[in-house]
């Protein structure tokens, strides 16, 4: 019964780790060449080297949010173009940005986080053009991954389970 048991444990915990998803949220902070800032969230896939989503902000664009993904390039390092909801691609306002991957440059490969390539920012129709002077990219905090749940939920109910059976026995 104890081999049982402890064969199913195992079993458990490798589903539960096999479930868990590869893309990683990152949080983004830069601050263009007029002072003003841009914020937001990538999903980025470091298993793959691609970039799933993204949902950026303009301090001083509250209209427009960033988050039609446009193009993704490893030209010269790793570059995608970002456009806003209302935009038709490769259309104004939109942002340019450059992913640094120490870990394996010119893809997102292992991709833990870092700093920003120069890029810029479309802010109008005649292609006005801000740089970004900064900016960086960290992983977010982590939510409970699905596995490490089910095996707490499962670990608990074995618990329970256990004291009720000992104290029928008694």
């Amino acid at each position: 019964m104890k081999k049982i048991t402890m064969f199913g444990t195992i079993a458990l915990l490798a589903l539960g780790f096999a479930t868990c998803a590869s893309a990683e949220i990152f949080t983004f902070a830069g601050t263009l060449s007029d002072s003003s800032t841009v914020s937001g969230a990538l999903n980025i896939d470091p298993i793959g080297g691609t970039i799933l989503g993204v949902d950026l902000f303009v301090a001083d664009d509250l209209g427009d949010t960033y988050n039609q993904i446009f193009n993704q390039s490893t030209a010269a390092g790793f570059y995608f173009t970002i456009d806003t909801t209302a935009a038709a691609p490769t259309s104004v306002p939109a942002l340019f940005l450059g992913l640094l991957n120490t870990n394996d440059p010119g893809t997102l490969l292992g991709y833990t986080g870092g700093g920003l390539q120069p890029g810029s920012f479309w802010e109008n129709a005649n292609a006005a053009t801000l740089d970004f002077t900064s900016g960086t990219i960290s992983p977010a905090v982590p939510e409970p991954r699905f596995g490490a749940v089910l095996v707490i939920g499962l670990a608990g109910l074995g618990f329970f389970a256990r004291r009720k059976l000992a104290a029928a026995q008694v």
